[in-house]
């Protein structure tokens, strides 16, 4: 951690305080647009300002679907560098909460309960990102304003985002979900039921994700991969899906961060996952689950009733992941028993035999081949498949 001591000299700002969306060519040609591009802006003020009411002031600027992006790389590759935050909920974008948790460790857990986002706050100084409409004009701005500005919270060390912590609330429920995996891989989706809220992208709560860690867990809608999804009010006949990527194979786990509102009571929630045909009450366990690197969409589903789990016979070709990890090719076959392996190089010759697995799980190591495609030929009681490998 590095602390500055410095003084800052002039006047606080005060009044209105515009960015234009189009900046002026450096070689002296005319303003070019940022029309459908993120930029930089923040809190230009000596005082906290309300998240609600700069989404409010915007909405003639800002694309609806998208949140405002913190930047809280701290030195890890692995980590996303963005948290998320809109009206209905912040993701952290790593394991510890995404910033200094130290003596506000509280934070990043805020907004929990069913806190009113009319309180939610930015610091002064604070930058974040935004994303601008795709038809702008050079002249419109984003704008920040006295009615957006709010009393600091009686609290040493201001975080980048919190609460005043007033008695009002809104009826929010939601539910916090973490993708975690090997070497510090982390991503946080929020999902949040409100009335009012649609399937669509909704302004200033719906936040598509924008990550560049090694993991990226998101809910789908309206065609875009969202970090935090409002959706309306809470029935328990929905069905959430899911997304992932992940840029290297091997084991994660889902579960469950945090949750509010009618999650803190007796509604379950439940982890579907459509590859291996199982299903896990997430409010008790966390499901751990073997994949290849890659982007994978419907493998998840996040469901509320016993009733809609259901039962499937899952493809052994899609079930099936075979991976290379420190050396070894690693073999899963999900809920099927393997009964034998056999390797083979492209020409078709037998490389490896295994028979007699009994097993979900193998691995084979100390081939004596380099850089060449693997076929890899699983059995199981009642079918074969063949995977390709570069080993």
């Amino acid at each position: 951690k590095y602390t500055h001591v410095g003084t800052f000299a002039g006047t606080p700002n005060n009044g209105n305080v515009t960015v234009p969306v189009g900046f002026t060519n450096l070689q002296g040609g005319a303003a070019v647009n940022q029309n459908g591009h993120y930029i930089s802006v923040g809190n230009p003020y000596a005082s906290p300002i309300s998240v609600a009411e700069f989404f409010l002031a915007n909405s003639d600027v800002l694309e609806a679907g998208n949140g405002l992006y913190f930047w809280r790389k701290k030195n890890n590759a692995a980590a996303n560098s963005y948290a998320h935050l809109t009206m209905m909920a912040y993701t952290a974008n790593n394991a510890l909460g995404g910033g200094d948790v130290g003596n506000n460790a509280d934070y990043y857990l805020s907004p929990v309960g069913t806190a009113f986002n009319a309180d939610w706050i930015i610091s002064p100084g604070q930058g974040f990102l935004v994303k601008l409409k795709a038809t702008l004009n050079t002249t419109d701005a984003v704008k920040f304003t006295n009615s957006m500005r709010r009393a600091a919270p009686a609290t040493g060390g201001q975080p980048f985002f919190r609460t005043l912590n007033t008695n009002d609330e809104a009826p929010l429920s939601r539910l916090w979900i973490n993708l975690s995996g090997a070497a510090d891989a982390f991503s946080q989706a929020a999902i949040g039921y409100m009335e009012g809220a649609t399937l669509d992208l909704d302004y200033g709560y719906d936040g598509r994700i924008l990550g560049d860690g090694t993991a990226k867990l998101y809910s789908k809608a309206a065609a875009s991969n969202l970090a935090i999804q409002a959706r309306p009010a809470f029935t328990a006949t929905d069905v959430v899906p899911m997304g992932f990527a992940v840029t290297a194979p091997g084991q994660y786990t889902l579960s469950l961060d945090h949750m509010d509102g009618l999650f803190s009571d007796s509604q379950e929630v439940y982890l579907k996952d459509n590859l291996t045909g199982t299903t896990t009450n997430i409010k008790q366990n966390g499901y751990s689950f073997i994949t290849e690197a890659g982007t994978f969409d419907g493998r998840f589903e996040v469901v509320y009733m016993q009733g809609q789990l259901g039962t499937q016979t899952p493809d052994l070709t899609n079930m099936v992941m075979v991976y290379q990890q420190n050396g070894a090719i690693m073999i899963n076959s999900g809920t099927a028993e393997m009964t034998g392996v056999t390797l083979y190089d492209i020409r078709g010759r037998k490389l490896y035999q295994r028979d007699n697995i009994n097993a979900t799980e193998a691995s084979v190591s100390g081939l004596n081949i380099a850089n060449q495609v693997v076929i890899v030929e699983i059995s199981t009681v009642n079918s074969k498949v063949s995977k390709k490998i570069i080993y």
